[in-house]
């Protein structure tokens, strides 16, 4: 992670206007540095609308492992096609676990688009890469977007609809049901929500593995600033470090590698770590006193393994507990005073809004307890999904204006083929190979007519010389 490389995607995302989908752990997430991010592309992904029918044809990365399964799977789905994916990072090692990456270059990103700024836009020289990373104002006024690629940019207002109804369930930034009050019971998402929006500045997040780095993805905070025509508090824009250990490692040792990654920026840290990882690490708890810089660690405390509470092996009582929710029953509140920590506990939004609030801003180590309860979070996060997949529903069908001109002229008869002639049409987003198992089942009975609808597959949108725009 460094300032320089974040900088110079932003530029490139900027210039381009190319939809940006910025990974947790790049620091650029939710950080207001280009308009094109699409900030819940998580939750766009799940709506099949999207993710089964989107096809780009090339995507580039920035940087090597990315956290979120479902851009993962669109990724390894269109790498699988004719769709060119390049990867340009400097980390050792190459991580392409799919076997799909089409071009592997060995740079900086700042580098990459050193070199691919001078290709896409030989008319305007990169400002970026000859300012000073520290003049944001310049880079800014140097980087003017150029006019929105057509399609793929959609994901951007997409992504807002999404964010837009998650942040309007939890409460965030004053959205909510008018005259309902914010929720009693503390929810995870918006725990996550809450610690990315809320860190002190020039502090670094550490993301626990299981849950938290899940929904610390999956829920980004509301972009610096409040929300058109809401009240809330203002948030500092401009990268951050974010820090996690995935892998092998599981939930082993995250406290003691948060610690690390305090002491290797040099600078105050919140980790957000689940209750059970925590537990595998308590030895690591009588170091905090020797960091160098304030360290927050909130522990989401819902009672054990909550995370298999999402996978189908919950609806196996018999086996699922205790050999998966591995329930403990631990508090937090006598461990935090045995190793000299100030302790607060949480079971409501507005207590842990004030509890987060005063860690960051003091100079002393904090251990948050955020109670929360298991079934609770597990309706929430699925009721989040449906209101995010309602949203991009609701903004895709009626833009959809369904029009097909041109004639196809068929013979009368076909030798061999006596039933009435066949036309199959395919869905949104979708081409007519759909249809090849049923047209080469009603193959010998009927003729069968199988077209791309305008835009899709190989048609181009709308009649020559029209107009037309997906």
């Amino acid at each position: 992670q460094r300032a320089t490389d974040a900088e110079a995607v932003a530029w490139l995302a900027r210039r381009s206007g190319w939809p940006l989908a910025a990974d947790l752990t790049s620091g650029m997430q939710s950080a207001g540095m280009s308009p094109t991010e699409a900030l819940a592309y998580d939750q766009v992904l799940q709506e099949p609308i999207v993710a089964d029918g989107l096809c780009p044809d090339v995507i580039i990365q920035f940087g090597e492992q990315i956290t979120s399964a479902r851009l993962l799977s669109l990724i390894t789905s269109a790498a699988s096609g004719p769709c060119v994916y390049a990867v340009f990072t400097d980390a050792p090692g190459r991580h392409d676990p799919s076997a799909c990456v089409s071009l592997a270059i060995s740079c900086s990103p700042a580098a990459a688009v050193q070199a691919l700024a001078p290709v896409f836009f030989p008319a305007s020289p990169p400002a970026l890469l000859t300012t000073p990373s520290s003049d944001a104002a310049a880079i800014t006024a140097a980087s003017s977007p150029t006019q929105a690629c057509r399609g793929l940019v959609g994901l951007v207002q997409l992504s807002a609809a999404a964010h837009t109804a998650y942040c309007r369930r939890l409460h965030i930034n004053g959205l909510g049901p008018a005259g309902l009050g914010r929720p009693g019971r503390l929810a995870e998402p918006f725990v996550a929500v809450r610690v990315a929006a809320g860190l002190r500045a020039g502090a670094g997040l550490f993301a626990g593995n299981s849950m938290p780095i899940r929904d610390l993805s999956m829920f980004p905070p509301p972009p610096p600033g409040p929300l058109p025509g809401q009240e809330g508090p203002r948030r500092r824009a401009g990268w951050r470090r974010v820090g996690s250990m995935r892998g092998a490692s599981g939930i082993d040792g995250l406290l003691a590698g948060a610690l690390g990654y305090s002491d290797g920026i040099d600078a105050p840290v919140t980790l957000l770590i689940g209750d059970v990882s925590a537990l595998h690490d308590l030895s690591s708890l009588h170091t905090i006193r020797h960091a160098r810089h304030p360290f927050t660690m909130v522990v989401v405390n819902n009672g054990g393994c909550a995370i298999f509470s999402y996978l189908p092996i919950a609806a196996h009582p018999d086996v699922y507990s205790p050999y998966f929710d591995a329930p403990h029953g631990v508090n937090f509140g006598p461990l935090a005073a045995a190793f000299g920590l100030e302790y607060r506990r949480a079971e409501t939004p507005d207590e842990f809004d004030q509890a987060y609030a005063e860690s960051q801003a003091s100079d002393k180590h904090f251990l948050i307890e955020a109670v929360t309860e298991t079934s609770f979070n597990v309706a929430l996060h699925r009721e989040l999904g449906t209101l995010c997949a309602r949203a991009v529903r609701n903004l895709v069908l009626p833009s959809l204006a369904w029009s097909w001109h041109g004639r196809v002229e068929a013979p009368d008869s076909v030798p061999g083929q006596r039933g009435a002639p066949v036309v199959l049409l395919h869905g949104f987003l979708g081409c007519k190979e759909d249809w090849k198992a049923v047209a080469a089942g009603l193959q010998g009975r009927h003729p069968v007519l199988v077209e791309d609808l305008p835009g899709h597959g190989r048609a181009a949108c709308g009649p020559p010389g029209g107009g037309g725009s997906f």
